[in-house]
């Protein structure tokens, strides 16, 4: 009897397993499904200024300067507003930028630029100013690709991208 009992633990982790395996198995064909990685949203890539190649300081061509970048989308005939970034220069010895952006929407800032969680936008155009004046403005129509990158059944990803050049971008 006693030598039954020290078989029993692990017959309990013997269904312990079988049970959580039968759990990972879902719509993915037994892979285990997730959205790491998986945004769907439009991406706002600055270059030029101090966002060189993908964010690193810049060599000290941009402006020491504060830039206002309007984003707006259009509606009909008409752009309303959609998010406004302040992106500033030089904030540091080592010339260093900040931007932060601020939106009704769903948004979030990383080293590229601006993301917003808003898949249904078709057209917008970004403003930038310099000091009240107006440094350049360009419309783009939104091209959106869907994927599942983590395997059929898991999920779309739906996502489009534009770039946009800042002053001191030299091109």
């Amino acid at each position: 009897m006693i030598a039954l009992s020290r078989f029993r633990p692990a017959a309990g982790v013997a269904v312990a397993l079988l049970v959580v395996s039968s759990l990972s198995v879902g719509s993915c064909g037994g892979r285990v499904c997730n959205t790491i990685g998986c945004y769907s949203e439009l991406t706002i890539q600055f270059h030029g200024g101090n966002f060189v190649d993908g964010g690193a300081p810049g060599d000290g061509g941009a402006p020491a300067e504060t830039l206002d970048i309007n984003i707006e989308t259009q509606e009909g005939q008409n752009f309303i507003p959609l998010m406004t970034c302040s992106f500033a220069t030089g904030i540091s010895d080592s010339g260093g930028h900040e931007l932060r952006c601020s939106s009704a929407r769903t948004h979030r800032e990383d080293f590229q630029g601006t993301h917003i969680e808003d898949t249904s936008l078709k057209t917008v155009r970004v403003t930038v100013s310099a000091a009240g004046n107006q440094i350049s403005q360009e419309t783009f129509a939104l091209s959106w690709t869907s994927n599942e990158p983590w395997g059929s059944g898991c999920g779309y990803c739906t996502q489009a991208t534009v770039m946009v050049r800042l002053p001191g971008s030299g091109v």
